[in-house]
Parts: structure tokens; sequence; C-alpha cells
């Protein structure tokens, strides 16, 4: 119903009386290698649920994603705001774990990033 990006928005859509038109898509994964000097930031802007076992991406600043998304040639291989985390080095499960395996993150960092094919507006 041309609703999107803000659950409460959705919900309260999905509360309304009428015809409800859902997008259901499936995510896409791409691994990611990123190379940074020890201490250097990630550029991530993250949040999470925390019972959650993704980490979500809310902006990209200065860092190694910034430097990753420039080398680039497509945007299906960038890392962008909405995307999801679900690995780092290794790790996957609790939102815990991923964020402990981003802070211990140097040198190299690798990633499996969920993309959307349909963003938020």
């Amino acid at each position: 119903n041309g609703v999107s990006g803000s659950a409460a928005g959705i919900i309260s859509e999905l509360r309304s009386e009428g015809e409800a038109r859902l997008v259901v898509q499936r995510p896409r994964a791409i691994f990611v290698a990123l190379r940074h000097e020890s201490g250097a930031p990630l550029g991530l802007d993250l949040q999470f649920a925390q019972a959650g076992t993704t980490l979500l991406v809310c902006g990209v600043d200065v860092g190694a994603v910034q430097e990753w998304n420039e080398r680039q040639a497509s945007s299906s291989t960038r890392i962008d705001k909405f995307d999801r985390i679900v690995e780092v080095n290794g790790v996957r499960g609790p939102v815990a774990e991923l964020m402990s395996a981003v802070s211990r993150a140097t040198g190299s960092t690798a990633m499996v990033v969920l993309k959307y094919g349909i963003g938020p507006k």
C-alpha cells in the first residue's frame, strides 16, 4: 500500500481496514572482504534488535566500507543503508557475538551481507 521503512507505519497500515498489498523479498547474499589498518574504522552505522541475529546497516561513513564501495563497479556489490550483516569473520548468531566480531576485526574483515532489491523510500 505504499508504506515502507518504518515498522510502526507498516503495522498501522496492516491494522487499517481494507485490502493490504505486500511486497515480500528474498535477499541476495554477497561476500565482502575488507582490508584496513588495525584500529581504522569500518565506517558503519549499525542498529540491531537485542534478540536478533543480524546487524542493520543504517549508514556508511568514512572508513573501510566506504573505500570498498568506491572500488565496486556495480551497486549490487556495495554495502548500502538497509542491508543486513549476517556474518563477520566466520561468526554468525546472536547480535552480541556479531558486534564482538566487528569490534575485534583488525587488518581484514570478511562479512556476509544480505541485500534486498527494493529498499524503503
